[in-house]
């Protein structure tokens, strides 16, 4: 899958970011549409703790504006070694350019050892910077739970195994999701339940399962926190047919199956069916800031 542009570079920043130059670029083919691997760069920057700043920034705007359009892309974050000195050839740095973010002197130009960044994308190139540069105008950024999801999100589609894909996007929304207290009266009944088996004579390693399983009851159980976020993040959407929570809760019962033992039940086409909507209704999760000022295509 391509981004379905003729060019060597596709332009995300605008004139109100100069002298700042921000783009998708090609590593060693004829055009964007003719690959798979890109690269983010940047240039015009007065320090090199600047341009490291202004790359942690576009690279979750670009995440934001990917999954807006429902295209995934690996991404490769810093590594140590990425950038490192090696040698200078003709009045050239040689840099090691191992995957990862790359901060250098644009004179002279460096040269590069090997590079390899993957990015899976079937998209408009016009949709995609329009979604990217309303992510900069909103100033997204990404706290680390966000970063995993979109990471899920991208490493989901380069699978072509449906079943991998679905578990993958599942954890991608299950990542997202913070499950909140319950209410004090609930609150203190499971309090006396934990005071009940704490005294009970019983095994300690049963009494020890027990106290951990009603410990946990204090909290929204998983399946109400997702059906809650979907509901306040995606009000007005639809997955095939389905409310966002309706949605989550089938998805969330194939997914469960699935990864406790209960495959054998299951009916594949009903999970390469839902993980068709999954794909869409992740994209919207992680976009969610978004969906109001970026229309669908």
């Amino acid at each position: 899958m391509r981004i379905a542009e003729a060019g060597q570079e596709l332009v995300l920043s605008t004139e109100d970011d100069a002298p700042h130059r921000v783009f998708l670029a090609v590593l060693n083919s004829p055009s964007i549409a003719d690959t798979a691997d890109l690269a983010l760069k940047g240039n015009g920057f007065a320090s090199g703790e600047e341009a490291a700043e202004a790359a942690e920034k576009w690279s979750s705007y670009l995440q934001f504006g990917l999954a807006r359009r429902y295209a995934g892309a690996e991404f490769y974050h810093p590594r140590p070694e990425a950038g490192s000195y090696m040698f200078e050839l003709e009045g050239r740095p040689v840099l090691k350019d191992v995957p990862g973010r790359i901060i250098f002197r644009t004179d002279p130009p460096p040269a590069f050892s090997q590079f390899q960044a993957t990015v899976v994308v079937n998209k408009d190139p016009n949709g995609i910077v329009q979604a990217i540069r309303v992510a900069k105008e909103k100033g997204l950024s990404q706290t680390l739970n966000d970063r995993i999801a979109f990471d899920l999100f991208g490493m989901s589609f380069s699978s072509d195994q449906f079943t991998t894909r679905f578990v993958t996007l599942m954890m991608a929304v299950e990542t997202l999701i913070r499950q909140k207290a319950h209410p004090p009266e609930v609150i203190g009944l499971v309090d006396k339940f934990l005071a009940q088996t704490d005294s009970a004579e019983i095994p300690m390693n049963i009494k020890a399962s027990l106290l951990g399983s009603l410990r946990q009851m204090k909290e929204q159980s998983v399946g109400q926190a997702g059906r809650e976020l979907a509901a306040e993040a995606l009000v007005g959407r639809k997955y095939q047919d389905l409310e966002p929570a309706a949605f989550f809760s089938k998805c969330y019962t194939l997914r469960s199956k699935l990864v406790h033992g209960e495959s054998s039940g299951i009916d594949e086409n009903e999970v390469n069916f839902r993980g068709a909507g999954l794909e869409l209704f992740v994209g919207d999760l992680l976009s969610a800031p978004l969906l109001k000022d970026v229309p669908d295509l």
